[in-house]
């Protein structure tokens, strides 16, 4: 790949992708704050972390959805027009059911762990570096401290074949 391509491609990463998801994690975000028992802010943590754990069903809803399009031809290349828009409306809406829940995970925990963790420490300084070491040696040790290094320089295409099929960390068949 030239030069050309990869500058391009950084421009748009940290211009365009990585503003725009930002954004769209902002506003699902603010939006279970206000739909989710929005005059009880703990009952709306425990919510949302809840609704969160629900992320752990797209490893078994989204294969069933790709096993599906392959079993009607729509992962291949030989789909017509009609295909073509099945293929996107099913894997967007796929895709967004477990956004929104991967999304409500990430707030619920960070809200708790906010929460909780400004309950137990007195210094926020002490806290956030007893945080910071404890989480991402646990990464380390783990083999997957790469995660903490997501966006703006990772872009996953919407297009794949493969787009619903979920990648798990031990790589194994769900």
């Amino acid at each position: 790949m030239s030069l050309g391509y990869h500058v391009v491609d950084s421009f748009l990463c940290l211009f365009v992708f990585f503003p725009s998801m930002l954004c769209y994690w902002r506003g699902i975000w603010d939006l279970y704050g206000v739909y989710l028992f929005p005059v009880d802010p703990l009952w709306c943590d425990w919510a949302t972390f809840g609704l969160g754990c629900g992320a752990l069903l797209g490893y078994f809803y989204m294969p069933a959805v790709g096993h599906l399009l392959q079993r009607v031809g729509l992962v291949e290349g030989r789909r017509g027009w009609k295909g073509g828009v099945v293929f996107v409306l099913l894997t967007r809406v796929t895709m967004y059911i477990h956004a929104v829940t991967a999304m409500a995970h990430w707030r619920g925990v960070w809200h708790l762990a906010t929460r909780y963790i400004d309950a137990f420490v007195a210094n926020r300084t002490a806290g956030a570096i007893a945080g910071l070491a404890v989480c991402y040696s646990s990464l380390v040790v783990l083999g997957a401290s790469h995660t903490a290094i997501f966006p703006p320089f990772l872009v996953i295409h919407d297009m794949r074949s493969d787009v619903v099929v979920p990648c798990t960390r031990l790589q194994t068949k769900v």
